[in-house]
């Protein structure tokens, strides 16, 4: 069987905080992103009053010429087209000039091509035209606040709250610059600092080229045409991630969001990235358990082992105890603001770790990682009733086995390693020495010992009859090749290399 192919390209998301903005720069930026909002509300508004005109707009008649069949599809390029004849049409009532109006114009464009989309689809029923988030002030909010209050029916109290809860404060939409030009990134010669100059107008016709500044791009002098409607950001980030994104990747797309509770701007930047082709030379099978919560192990095509590890948890596990500690002091003294949040915060932020230790491995050893699939997992490890709830058992449920596998994906894809998953059918009553199975091989949750004197933790015996199970599918074309199974495979290769 053939492994799975990786795209050509990696995209991932940065975020940068703009470092101490002016007075004067926050205003503008403001001021830009308050507009936005504004006439991107308005400009649905426009439209959503005569929907099958928008509708013939983006449609495209495409003529077969073998057959003269007509055929026709929503078209990005008519729907842009029609939009910005509309946004022509009432320039009287908008203010978007330059950079806004593409901007405008762009977020519509998608949002009411997916409506299109989905309304010739399944969900034609509940799909409705898109509009704009209300801007509600705190006004609003206290007359919503006063009715709910006033009502005696229940149900129109449920509704009413239901309302109020999915309404925000003055929602203001990011600025997502179409163009890269119109949120250049660019560095000191030195490359200690990285500047972002975001365009929130219309380009000067003049250009200069800046010989302090280097695009980072390609290191050459910054190409600019100078105009009151670009404003130079200077962005808060460590070596770290100068090297990962700006040496290793690419910019392309980026958006501009401002937190009115910090009142902190972010420009959140797309890098691509080009997958590194690895050759694979050994196969990495992951076991994930209650007390390792990674353990794994590395064979090569004729199965012997290279290494084996564990990533046991237990740091996890001591600042999940701390944490619940921390909570039931603070509920004890009825504390209005308890930090349940950072259950999840802890818990990824360990996962990320683990991850990153699988991913170091299989790097070394330019391994294929296996996971078993395990869709169907519900509640891992039952809690007897009447014992205390232990908050380790709850952070190793469902969702963070999935997540321990998307994590390892994630970041075994940036290094070019495929991963694949295989059926978890025997793998904990396997010998990976000499491939017989049997229940009873299988002391207790820690323990694996069999006949032939194989004797080690069974989670790593585990992930050894894993990496075994992903070399005899994937390397010896398992499940049409000449060996039955992952323990006859074991057992055939063991023989080979004892003959020889």
């Amino acid at each position: 069987m053939a492994l799975p192919k990786l795209s050509a390209s990696q995209f991932h998301t940065a975020k940068f905080k703009v470092h101490n903005p002016s007075g004067y720069k926050r205003r503008r930026l403001i001021a830009a992103i308050d507009l936005i909002s504004k006439e991107y509300t308005l400009l649905l508004d426009i439209l959503s009053k005569d929907p099958d005109a928008v509708e013939q707009g983006a449609t495209h008649e495409y003529v077969n010429k073998n057959n003269g069949v007509v055929k026709q599809f929503y078209s990005k390029i008519n729907l842009s087209s029609y939009i910005r004849s509309v946004l022509n049409e009432h320039s009287d009532r908008f203010n978007c000039r330059g950079s806004l109006k593409d901007i405008i114009v762009e977020e519509a464009t998608g949002s009411i091509l997916s409506y299109l989309q989905l309304k010739t689809g399944d969900k034609q029923d509940d799909t409705s035209f898109p509009s704009g988030k209300e801007d509600i002030r705190e006004e609003k909010i206290d007359e919503l606040l006063d009715e709910v209050l006033e009502v005696d029916d229940l149900e129109k109290e449920k509704e009413l709250k239901a309302s109020l809860k999915r309404r925000e404060r003055h929602y203001q939409r990011p600025i997502s610059f179409v163009r890269f030009r119109d949120a250049a990134l660019v560095r000191t010669k030195d490359g200690t600092k990285i500047y972002a100059i975001v365009n929130i107008g219309a380009d000067a016709k003049k250009t200069v080229f800046r010989n302090d500044l280097l695009q980072v791009t390609d290191n050459k002098p910054y190409k600019d045409k100078p105009s009151t409607t670009k404003i130079t950001l200077p962005l808060e980030m460590g070596r770290w991630s100068m090297y990962k994104f700006f040496r290793k990747g690419t910019p392309k797309t980026s958006k501009l969001y401002y937190e009115e509770e910090t009142d902190t701007f972010y420009l959140n930047y797309t890098f691509s990235f080009e997958t590194p082709t690895v050759e694979p030379q050994s196969f990495m099978g992951i076991d994930r358990g209650k007390v390792i919560v990674g353990a794994y192990g590395v064979v090569d095509f004729d199965n012997n082992v290279l290494i084996q590890g564990t990533a046991t948890g237990q740091k996890l596990k001591d600042k999940l105890n701390d944490l619940d500690e921390e909570i039931r002091t603070l509920q004890a003294k009825s504390v209005e603001r308890i930090p349940f949040n950072k259950w999840r915060r802890v818990v990824n932020a360990e996962m990320h770790n683990i991850a990153n230790e699988i991913v170091r491995v299989a790097k070394q050893y330019n391994s294929v990682i296996a996971f078993e699939n395990l869709q169907n997992i519900t509640r891992t490890h039952k809690r007897v009733k009447g014992a205390p709830r232990n908050p380790f058992n709850k952070a190793l449920r469902k969702s963070q086995y999935r997540n321990l596998k998307q994590l390892v994906e994630y970041k075994a894809n940036f290094e070019g390693l495929p991963v694949v998953e295989v059926n978890p059918a025997y793998t904990s009553q396997t010998c990976h020495v000499c491939g017989k199975v049997d229940s009873s091989f299988r002391l207790d949750q820690a323990s694996f010992k069999c006949d032939c004197g194989n004797e080690m933790n069974a989670d790593i015996n585990a992930s050894l009859v894993i990496a075994s199970k992903a070399n005899w599918i994937y390397n010896y074309d398992g499940l049409k090749g000449k060996y039955k199974n992952t323990g006859h495979f074991i057992s055939e290769l063991r023989n080979t290399r004892i003959s020889a």
